[in-house]
């Protein structure tokens, strides 16, 4: 593959289904004009969440936010984060209280296809 070809690969399509039976998809882009990244999620009720971030001190990280109960907003922060073996661990937490504690809703370890 050359350079050019490289630079093309800027959208990551997912399709995924959920521990408890719901399914989605999601896409992600890198906007190099902004240099960051922009993932959008929809499932299968309906819900849209859409995300944004960049690089930090060496992992992904994205923020979003969707509307919660009772006219409240959820918080959204996804870390992806390179650990050994060529494995990417991403961890999913959410805050109901404008930031001031985060819940961890989601831990996993990505692991290449041999």
């Amino acid at each position: 593959m050359d350079r050019r070809d490289r630079r093309r690969r800027c959208a990551l399509h997912e399709n995924w289904e959920g521990a408890g039976g719901g399914r989605g998809f999601s896409y992600s882009i890198y906007d190099r004009r902004t240099d960051s990244w922009h993932q959008t999620w929809v499932d299968d009720g309906g819900r849209l969440l859409q995300l944004d971030g960049r690089l930090d001190d060496g992992k992904m990280v994205l923020k979003g936010e969707n509307p919660g109960p009772n006219g409240g907003v959820i918080r959204h922060r996804v870390t992806w984060e390179k650990i050994d073996g060529g494995r990417v661990r991403q961890v999913w937490t959410i805050s109901r209280d404008q930031g001031g504690s985060w819940n961890t809703v989601f831990d996993g370890i990505y692991i290449p296809a041999e």
